[in-house]
C-alpha cells in the first residue's frame, strides 16, 4: 500500500518536466516547419534558382566522340569554375586547368588533380598554356604572370596593362607564346622571360580570340571588337578582313581542312576556304536567339558552339543544332572549348558560375560581385537565421518559466488512527 501511494505521489514532480518536453517538441516542430518554409522561399525566389547549387554551373567536361557524350573531370565534391585549359603538346594525359580559385594539374587525363603554383599564384587563374617544348608553361593570375621552368613555378615579367590576362596561346614553336590583356597583344620567344608588342592594331582594343595555324606557325587569326584580323608574319603586322561577317562572336580553324577559317556571327556559323576571300554561311542559326557564342570547334560535319547559355552541337555541318543539356550544365556559361591535339575526336569544355568580368578586380564589375539572385538568396538565408534565433530565445524563456513553476503533487491519503 505504501509503495502504491509513493508511486502515485511521485507523478507530481515529473509533470512539469513532461509538460516542458511536450512544449519543446511542439516548438521544435514549428521551428522545423518554418525553417523549411524559409529555405524553400529563398531557393524559389524569382531568379535565385541558379545560385542555390554552384556545382550545377561549374566544372570541366571531356568528350572522346566529338561531342556526342561527355564525362565530368571533377574529382572534388565541389566543382571549381573552369576558366581555361591546356593540353600537353606531347602527352595527352598531362593537363593544366585554370580555375576561379587556383591552378590545377593532372597527369592522368583529368582523373586526378593537384594544386600547383600556389606559392606564386593566389586567387583565380584566367589563362594557361604549355610551351611547344613540353617543359615550360605559362599561367596568368589576377595580377601576376608565372612560368614553369622544368618543375618549378616562378613569377615572370608581366607586360604593362595586360593583368589580368584574357588569353595565353602557344605559338607553335618552342619558346613562343602570345599574351592578350585588357588591351594589347604581346609575344614572347623565350617562354615568358621577355615580351614584345605584337603589332599596334590592338593597342586600344581587347583580343577575345587568337588561333595559330598548325601548318604554319607565323600564320595567325585574331578576333577583336567583333572584327577578324590576320597576320602572316608572327603577329608583327595585321590586316583586317573587311569581307568577314559583322559582329563576330567566335573564331576557330578547321581541324580537318588546313586553312579553312570558321566564325560565328548572329548565331550562325560562317566559313572561308583556304586562299579565298569569300565567306559562306553554313546551315541554320542557333535555336536560342539569346545565346551569344564564346567558341566554335569544327571536325568535318561535327560542330560545337559554346555560349553563355550552354553548348550546342550539330552533326550535319550546322544544318540543325541540338542543345547539350542532358550531360552538360544547361543555360550556364561555357567558358572554354579546347580540342586535344593528339586525338581529333577529343574535346574539352568548361563552365564557371563567375566569369572574368566578376573575378577580375580591374573591370567594371567588382571582384565576386553579387548578382540579384545572390542578393535574394542571401536575404532569405539571413532572414531565416533571424527567425530561428528569435524562436530559440522564445523556447529558452518558455523552458525557464516551466522549470520555475510550482509543482502540484497529488496529496497522500489521510489515514485514521490505527487500531
Amino acid at each position: 500500500m505504501a509503495s502504491s501511494d509513493a508511486r502515485r505521489g511521485s507523478r507530481g514532480p515529473r509533470e512539469p518536466r513532461q509538460r516542458t518536453l511536450l512544449a519543446l517538441s511542439h516548438w521544435r516542430a514549428r521551428v522545423a516547419g518554418l525553417a523549411a518554409l524559409v529555405c524553400a522561399t529563398a531557393v524559389g525566389w524569382p531568379g535565385a534558382v541558379r545560385a542555390h547549387d554552384s556545382s550545377v554551373s561549374n566544372g570541366v567536361f571531356r568528350s572522346r566522340d566529338a561531342g556526342d557524350t561527355w564525362l565530368p573531370l571533377n574529382p572534388e565534391s565541389f566543382a571549381r569554375g573552369a576558366l581555361a585549359l591546356a593540353v600537353h603538346p606531347s602527352d595527352p594525359h598531362q593537363l593544366l586547368l585554370a580555375t576561379d580559385s587556383g591552378l590545377l594539374a593532372s597527369r592522368n587525363g583529368g582523373r586526378d588533380w593537384e594544386p600547383v603554383a600556389s606559392d606564386v599564384l593566389v586567387g583565380p587563374v584566367f589563362a594557361v598554356a604549355f610551351d611547344a617544348n613540353g617543359q615550360d608553361a605559362l599561367a596568368a593570375g589576377t595580377r601576376a604572370l608565372v612560368r614553369r621552368d622544368g618543375t618549378r613555378w616562378r613569377e615572370a615579367r608581366t607586360p604593362a596593362g595586360v593583368a589580368p590576362a584574357r588569353l595565353l596561346v602557344a605559338g607553335g614553336v618552342p619558346g613562343r607564346a602570345y599574351l592578350a590583356g585588357t588591351t594589347g597583344l604581346h609575344r614572347t620567344d623565350d617562354a615568358g622571360r621577355s615580351w614584345s608588342r605584337a603589332g599596334r592594331a590592338f593597342d586600344a582594343v581587347a583580343v577575345s580570340a587568337l588561333v595559330v595555324s598548325a601548318a604554319r606557325s607565323d600564320e595567325l587569326h585574331a578576333l577583336a571588337a567583333g572584327r577578324l584580323w590576320a597576320s602572316g608574319d608572327g603577329a608583327r603586322s595585321w590586316r583586317v578582313d573587311d569581307g568577314a561577317p559583322p559582329a563576330i562572336e567566335a573564331l576557330a580553324l578547321d581541324r580537318t581542312e588546313p586553312g579553312r577559317v570558321w566564325v560565328v556571327s548572329a548565331g550562325r556559323a560562317w566559313h572561308r576556304g583556304p586562299g579565298s576571300t569569300r565567306w559562306a554561311a553554313s546551315g541554320a542559326v542557333l535555336p536560342d536567339a539569346q545565346a551569344h557564342a564564346r567558341g566554335i570547334d569544327v571536325l568535318g560535319g561535327a560542330m560545337l558552339v559554346t555560349t553563355e547559355r550552354g553548348v550546342f552541337r550539330s552533326r550535319d555541318g550546322g544544318a540543325s543544332w541540338t542543345p547539350l543539356s542532358a550531360e552538360l550544365p544547361n543555360h550556364a556559361e561555357a567558358t572554354l572549348l579546347v580540342h586535344d591535339p593528339h586525338d581529333a575526336a577529343t574535346v574539352y569544355t568548361g563552365f564557371s558560375r563567375f566569369g572574368r568580368e566578376q573575378l577580375a578586380p580591374d573591370v567594371a564589375a567588382p571582384a565576386l560581385a553579387m548578382t540579384e539572385p545572390d542578393v535574394a538568396l542571401l536575404v532569405g538565408v539571413y532572414a531565416g537565421f533571424g527567425v530561428l534565433l528569435l524562436l530559440m530565445g522564445a523556447i529558452a524563456r518558455r523552458m525557464t518559466r516551466d522549470s520555475r513553476a510550482p509543482t502540484t503533487a497529488h496529496p497522500l491519503p489521510v489515514r485514521g488512527p490505527s487500531r
